[in-house]
């Protein structure tokens, strides 16, 4: 008696493992800051959900998924992504990768090892330490390329307060003034600062909210590398 489908190849195991996705919007062209672990969370819970339009921050903010894009009350519109593959770019300063290429990449190297083309020049591969590059075939050079902002913040050296994602180094200075622990007051620090300048307030508003994500997932980073 021949059992059916006993010639059939098994299914290859995956290669990687489980790495969540997290929610950028744009602040300029190619410039990627992350939303807040919480606001990441609900937008990526609605997605999977298959909803299409979420609320930020008590309706001062709206999410169209399927557009991809970030709509302000009465005010700006920005484009968002879904990431999961980051790359560092000249300035030693992490990116997300677009989501085509992210798709791409994650397909592909679940089942693969071997390098794959994502530009004319450029390919992502594995190095010889098992960690994941970016060549690039003119120049011969290589950079850093991390799945999963866990994977990111994790090669961040927390005891030097190097928080390199998207801070600039003076930003970063000026963080590492003021402590981690002092998170929670941060975005009313910057606040404060701004006020009386009535261009620059709304700027400070908006540095605040960003320090102020980084830094929760900086202590998260920290917290889980204390831990492992």
């Amino acid at each position: 008696t021949t059992l059916q489908g006993s010639d059939s190849e098994p299914e290859p195991s995956p290669k990687l493992e489980t790495a969540y996705y997290h929610w950028w919007f744009s602040k300029s062209k190619d410039v990627w800051v992350p939303f807040a672990r919480v606001d990441s969370e609900k937008i990526e819970s609605c997605y999977l959900q298959g909803i299409e339009e979420v609320d930020l921050r008590d309706g001062l903010y709206r999410i169209f998924l399927r557009e991809r894009v970030q709509k302000r009350t009465g005010g700006s519109t920005r484009v968002v992504l879904r990431g999961l593959w980051y790359f560092e770019k000249s300035n030693h300063i992490f990116s997300p990768y677009s989501e085509e290429i992210s798709n791409a990449l994650e397909s592909h190297f679940m089942y693969s090892d071997i390098p794959l083309d994502i530009e004319p020049v450029r390919s992502v591969r594995i190095a010889g330490d098992g960690s994941f590059e970016q060549f690039r075939s003119d120049t011969q050079k290589c950079r850093r390329v991390f799945r999963g902002l866990q994977a990111v913040l994790s090669s961040v050296n927390f005891s030097e307060n190097r928080l390199e994602l998207t801070i600039p180094p003076s930003q970063a200075q000026e963080l590492a003034l003021l402590g981690v622990h002092r998170r929670e007051n941060l975005a009313s620090t910057v606040v404060e600062l701004a006020e009386g300048y009535t261009e620059a307030y709304g700027q400070g508003r908006e540095a605040a909210a960003q320090l102020s994500n980084w830094l929760d997932l900086a202590a998260a980073g920290a917290t889980a590398a204390a831990d492992s």
